[in-house]
């Protein structure tokens, strides 16, 4: 990349930036905040903006204490999954299985001898949860007694387990490492099943190990891998974050942002309810030309391309549901310190954002605000939902679905996504066979500049019938002929709480057939010919 090449014209996205952020400030003292690769996304413009400071402190080597037995507390992060873990029974909620298919045959011997490797370098994948004195702890496995923890079988071991017995195991993670690793032999093809219990991995970090785990194979088909450093355990993460004692910062910036906010409620009003977490899918695949308007009308705003889908979907639900104050949920990272880049655990946390739906604002201002709320809240994304929600109502809070009804995140590209290279073959990933488990409400838009995405559901809230209307169906400045960035989101249809607005064409039962995200409305009647578009003759407010 040159200096007037843009960062998201390259694939940048908001994890990208954290680690060039962190990087740029821990080894050459050149402070920049998120908000500004947004707003100025080559190296020029930036270094117009940056500023200096000292190269941060570096951390100290982990050295040989990756080797030892380390007890520690769980992170913000993982207690907060722990007591979400509680609410759903212990069960396989939070699994986390992988297939591979290999489709020229590995070494299972030498893969096994790889991966253990990697328990070896990071210690969370060695380790035991538990409680002791009543405090939830995580207890590094010595190196030399993990032979009496097995996590690794070949094929020929398989016996009667099959991927989807695999997928739906139950962790004992008082007694037992948080993964499993297991061949199989299906017709005249090698797969792998790989499951993780999710609290001691994110996907940041299953880039990492899926890349580590390449070299290590590679290295093992000769000898033991040679590392060019130790990161970090995930153990002393915990430690130096409860040590800091940052929660009462973070808190008040949430308390400050997300006090008053409605509570939850599903989007369209006459949708059934219940808090059944019981999930489904439904793939969503944009057209080449919607892909592209969606690409430049980031381009267009200064922001990324998940910040500008967000803001689309956000329209999409406030104009449904006739909603003008929305809190959505989303992940953050939770790696806010470049110390931690390269350790392996599970720093992920949720946050909530609201958003103002003004009749009068313009998508280039509904995208502002989304961009800015993201970028300003990413420091403060240690601090877990839950101590948010208990915060605002004094209450305990076991689960979030009463703070948002829709949970958007996006999905990088990471090596589970795709193919991962061990010698002279690569694997490719294959759906897991995993028995019906409750999943986020979460709908990841874009992947890429193609506009390759999806939705998570929960068929309690989001029948067939409402689902239609969750669909994007064109650019949200609408680029064909809508209001543009600068026109006011007024100029699409959308319905009151009540249901309908004079001078509108009439929802049908009170439930639209189907309706693009900026200016499509689409269902059955003379009023709702395909692709017909509504123009008022004057903006309204509310």
């Amino acid at each position: 990349m040159g200096p007037e090449d843009d960062f998201f014209n390259h694939g940048g996205h908001s994890l990208v930036a954290t680690r060039i952020i962190g990087k740029l400030q821990a080894e050459y003292g050149i402070i920049l905040h998120f908000i500004d690769i947004f707003r100025h996304p080559t190296a020029r413009a930036l270094a117009d903006i940056a500023t200096r400071s000292a190269p941060a402190a570096p951390m100290p080597a982990a050295g040989e204490d990756a080797a030892k037995a380390q007890a520690a507390p769980l992170s913000l992060a993982q207690q907060s999954l722990r007591k979400a873990y509680a609410a759903f029974g212990h069960g396989g909620i939070f699994n986390l299985p992988f297939a591979l298919r290999f489709p020229t045959p590995v070494d299972e011997t030498v893969f096994g001898l790889a991966f253990g490797d990697l328990i070896r370098r990071h210690p969370v994948l060695r380790s035991h949860f538990r409680e002791r004195d009543g405090q939830p702890l995580q207890e590094v496995v010595p190196v030399e007694r993990l032979g009496d923890d097995r996590g690794f079988w070949t094929s020929a071991e398989a016996g009667d387990a099959s991927r989807r017995t695999e997928a739906g195991h139950v962790f004992d993670l008082a007694r037992e490492l948080p993964l499993r690793l297991r061949f199989f032999r299906e017709g005249d093809e090698q797969v792998l099943s790989m499951l993780f219990h999710h609290v001691v991995l994110d996907e940041w970090s299953l880039s990492l190990l899926m890349d580590q785990l390449g070299h290590a194979y590679r290295q093992r088909a000769g000898l033991a891998p040679e590392w060019p450093d130790q990161p970090p355990g995930f153990h002393r993460f915990a430690t130096a974050q409860r040590a800091a004692q940052a929660d009462r910062a973070h808190l008040d910036y949430w308390l400050h942002h997300l006090r008053g906010a409605p509570r939850a409620r599903p989007i369209l009003g006459d949708a059934p309810g219940g808090r059944d977490p019981q999930g489904g899918w439904t793939r969503i695949d944009l057209p080449a030309e919607i892909a592209r308007g969606l690409y430049a009308t980031a381009r267009r705003n200064a922001a990324s391309l998940f910040a500008t889908a967000y803001a689309a979907i956000g329209v999409a639900l406030g104009r449904l549901g006739g909603i003008g104050d929305l809190v959505i949920g989303t992940s953050a990272s939770g790696r806010n310190d470049p110390a931690w880049f390269d350790t392996v655990g599970y720093f992920t946390t949720m946050t909530a954002h609201r958003l103002a739906l003004g009749a009068q604002d313009t998508p280039a201002a509904l995208i502002a605000q989304v961009r800015d709320r993201i970028a300003r809240s990413l420091p403060h994304s240690e601090i877990p939902l839950d101590q948010v929600a208990e915060a605002l109502t004094g209450n305990p809070v076991t689960r979030l679905d009463e703070m948002f009804e829709v949970f958007i995140q996006i999905h990088a590209r990471n090596r589970m996504n795709g193919a991962i290279a061990l010698m002279d073959g690569k694997s490719r990933r294959i759906p897991a066979d995993r028995p019906g488990q409750g999943r986020d409400p979460s709908w990841p838009p874009i992947r890429d500049r193609r506009g390759r995405g999806g939705r998570d559901r929960r068929p309690a809230h989001h029948d067939e019938p409402s689902r239609r209307p969750l669909r994007p169906g064109q650019d949200p400045a609408d680029h064909r002929g809508g209001p543009g960035d600068a026109g006011p989101l007024c100029a699409t249809p959308g319905r009151s709480a009540a249901g309908r607005r004079p001078g509108r064409p009439q929802w049908r039962g009170q439930r639209p057939a189907g309706m693009g995200l900026a200016g499509s409305y689409r269902g059955r009647g003379p009023a709702a010919r395909p692709a017909r578009r509504w123009r008022p003759r004057a903006c309204r407010g509310g």
